[in-house]
């Protein structure tokens, strides 16, 4: 589903805002796991990532 969502966005935006934009939300995410202070954190940060990295 995300594959999909991402390809409209980089028609729309361009490819290379939305592949930035996708590294920032991984980072971003990264951090939160990093920084994590309980489990439920934890299983956020992870899914951000799988978002950032499908985009």
């Amino acid at each position: 589903m995300l594959l999909l969502s991402g390809g409209v966005f980089a028609d729309r935006f361009g490819r290379k805002r939305v592949y930035l934009t996708g590294v920032a939300v991984f980072t971003a995410a990264s951090v939160l796991c990093s920084l994590a202070p309980s489990l439920g954190w934890l299983v956020v940060g992870r899914v951000l990532q799988g978002v950032g990295a499908r985009h």
